[in-house]
């Protein structure tokens, strides 16, 4: 919905990870006075993985030094 850089992306699935198991991990951020979940790193880094673009597993690499 919206046009970028102030679009939100609907997802229904993602590779690499049930959304059963993102969802007890998922960690919270806020956009003026809302509060949203997002997925939690350990989960990102499994569904990054698991589409191994190039882009994504550079995002790998520099999520896993931070």
């Amino acid at each position: 919905m919206g046009v970028a850089p102030r679009r939100i992306d609907i997802i229904k699935k993602i590779e690499g990870v049930a959304f059963e198991e993102a969802w007890p991990d998922r960690v919270y951020g806020t956009y003026g006075d809302v509060r949203f979940p997002l997925i939690g790193k350990d989960a990102l880094l499994r569904n990054k993985r698991a589409v191994g673009r190039p882009k994504d597993l550079i995002d790998v690499d520099l999520l896993e030094r931070s």
